[in-house]
Formats: structure tokens, C-alpha cells, sequence
């Protein structure tokens, strides 16, 4: 992976936390049990995947609001696991 390919993953990163802040996320960001957030995750898919008949392309509603879903999913598993880390990184000497 090159510098500038490093670059424009922190790029995307800044914009999409930008779009999806902490704060706005911030009483999905206190969920961690991992089987309320497959119920979560599930329940969307259910609505929207499971929509889509067998063969069919997806419209561009679809593609439109996945995108942005999973853009909304990065920057909350992003966040949910700086909360994880942080207590652990803290203890940790650095010289």
C-alpha cells in the first residue's frame, strides 16, 4: 500500500466521521454486546436485502441508501472500538 493510497484512506475516514459524528451516533455507540448489534445490523438487512427479488439488479435507491448505511456502520464500529481500546491502550507503558 502506497503513502498516497494511506492518504486517501484517512481522507475518506475525516469525511465520513465528519458526516457520522460520535455525538450523532452516540446511543449506538454505547451498544457492545455483539448480539444486539447483529440484530440491529440483521434487521436492516431483512428490510432492504431481503427485498430485492432473485436476479434482479438493485435500483438506485438501494445502492444510495447501502452506501450510506454502511458508511454509518464503518464510523460506529470505528467509534465502538476506540471505546474498547482506549482502556486497555492506557495501561500500557510507552518509553
Amino acid at each position: 500500500m502506497s503513502a498516497s493510497d494511506i492518504e486517501n484512506i484517512k481522507k475518506e475516514a475525516d469525511r465520513i466521521m465528519g458526516i457520522y459524528t460520535r455525538d450523532r451516533l452516540k446511543d449506538d455507540v454505547k451498544i457492545l454486546d455483539p448480539k444486539e448489534i447483529i440484530k440491529g445490523t440483521h434487521a436492516y438487512a431483512k428490510g432492504k436485502a431481503y427485498d430485492i427479488k432473485e436476479r434482479d439488479p438493485p435500483n438506485q435507491e438501494y445502492i444510495t441508501s447501502s452506501f450510506e448505511y454502511i458508511q454509518r456502520v464503518l464510523a460506529l464500529a470505528g467509534y465502538r472500538l476506540a471505546d474498547i481500546l482506549k482502556p486497555i491502550l492506557e495501561k500500557i507503558k510507552v518509553d
